[in-house]
C-alpha cells in the first residue's frame, strides 16, 4: 500500500528550528524562568536525555523515544514528553505522537508559555491528517482485543482508538471461542466502525469456493479473496457472489451447519447480453443473516496523505 510521507525538507527544517528555538530564549513569556533540559536534569535522568539527544540527532528515533520516556519517568519534567512526541512522529506513529502531544499540554498546564501551547495544538492539527478514528464492539465483553499486537482495555465491550494509515493486524480472543483474526486497512480520515462476536468452539462450518484466478469472491457481499477463497464462517446462511470483468457473475445462497464443510466450484460464463444477469441461486434460498466472525478483506486503494505544513517533530536539545 503506497503511503504518501511527510517531505524531507519539512523535517529537516524542522529539526533545525528544534535547536535554534531551544538556544533562543522563548518569544512570549513564561509563566516562571525555566532553565534548558540540560541544566535542568541531573543524575541519571540527565545520562538518559543525554543519550536520547545524540540517538534523535543521528536518526533513531526509536530508541531516542525510549531514552527521552527513561528521563522522564525519573525527571518527571513535561517536555522530555514533547521530546517524546517528536520521536513518535518521525517513526510515523501519529496515533502515540496524539497522545503525547495531549499529554504535554494536560500536565504542562501553569509550566508552559502561549507559545509553547499554540505550538503543540499546530502540531495536534498536522498528526491528526494522518490518523482515522476507530470503534470497536466486542461481544462476549471479557473478550481479549489487541491491534497490531498491542492489547487494548475493553469498556464494557467497547473501545476506540486512533489508528495511522495504513495495515493493521486486529485480533480477538476468549477460552471456549474461536479466535477472530482481520487484516484492517485504514485509507482515509474518514471513522471506522467494527462489531466483533466471537463464536462459540463447536459452531462453526467451513466454506471453500475455487473460483478463476481473476475473479472476485464475495462472501454475504463483503469482498473476501481473489480466486480460491476458504475459511471458516458462523453457523447459518451465507451468500457467496463470484463476478469479474466480462462475465456474468454467479451467486448461491446456501445453509452452513455447524462443522460441516461446504465447497462451491465455479465456472463463470462469457457475457453475452449487456450489463443485466439473473443470478443463479443454487439450494434453499434463504434470508441471508449478518455473517459474524472476520474475513481477510482486499487490500483497497490508497488514498494520498495530506501534506503537513508548519512544523513537525521539533525537540528540546538543551
Amino acid at each position: 500500500m503506497r503511503r504518501v510521507t511527510p517531505p524531507r525538507a519539512l523535517s529537516v527544517a524542522a529539526c533545525a528550528f528544534a535547536v535554534a528555538w531551544a538556544l533562543a530564549p522563548a518569544a512570549s513569556a513564561q509563566p516562571k524562568p525555566v532553565r534548558p533540559l540540560s541544566e535542568e536534569l541531573q543524575g541519571s535522568a540527565r545520562a538518559a536525555f543525554e543519550q536520547a539527544r545524540m540517538l534523535f540527532e543521528r536518526g533513531d528515533y526509536v530508541t531516542a523515544h525510549a531514552k527521552f520516556r527513561e528521563a522522564f519517568e525519573i525527571s518527571r519534567d513535561v517536555r522530555l514528553v514533547w521530546n517524546m512526541a517528536a520521536c513518535s512522529s518521525k517513526q510515523r506513529r501519529y496515533a502515540r505522537a496524539i497522545d503525547e502531544a495531549e499529554r504535554y499540554l494536560a500536565e504542562g498546564q501553569g509550566t508552559l508559555s502561549a507559545e509553547q501551547q499554540e505550538r503543540a495544538r499546530s502540531f495536534l492539527v498536522e498528526m491528526r491528517a494522518f490518523v482515522a478514528e476507530a470503534t470497536f464492539v466486542v461481544t462476549p465483553e471479557d473478550a481479549r482485543v489487541a491491534i497490531d499486537g498491542e492489547p487494548l482495555p475493553l469498556s464494557q465491550g467497547r473501545f476506540t482508538r486512533l489508528l495511522e494509515f495504513g495495515a493493521h493486524d486486529l485480533a480477538a480472543e476468549l477460552a471456549g471461542h474461536e479466535p477472530h483474526r482481520e487484516r484492517l486497512f485504514v485509507d482515509g480520515p474518514a471513522p471506522i466502525a467494527r462489531t466483533i462476536a466471537l463464536v462459540a468452539i463447536g459452531r462453526l462450518g467451513r466454506l471453500v469456493v475455487d473460483a478463476p484466478g481473476d475473479a472476485t469472491v464475495l462472501v454475504d457481499d463483503r469482498p473476501a479473496s481473489r480466486g480460491r477463497f476458504e475459511g471458516e464462517l458462523p453457523a447459518g446462511a451465507h451468500r457467496v457472489r463470484v463476478e469479474a470483468d466480462g462475465h456474468d457473475p454467479y451467486a448461491v445462497v446456501f445453509d452452513l451447519s455447524p462443522g460441516a464443510s461446504k465447497e462451491v466450484s465455479v465456472t463463470l460464463t462469457p457475457t453475452a447480453r449487456g450489463p443485466w444477469w439473473p443470478w443463479a441461486v443454487g439450494g434453499a434460498a434463504l434470508a441471508c443473516g449478518a455473517a459474524l466472525g472476520g474475513y481477510f478483506l482486499l487490500r483497497p486503494e490508497p488514498v494520498q496523505e495530506p501534506q503537513l505544513l508548519g512544523t513537525l517533530g521539533t525537540v528540546y536539545l538543551r
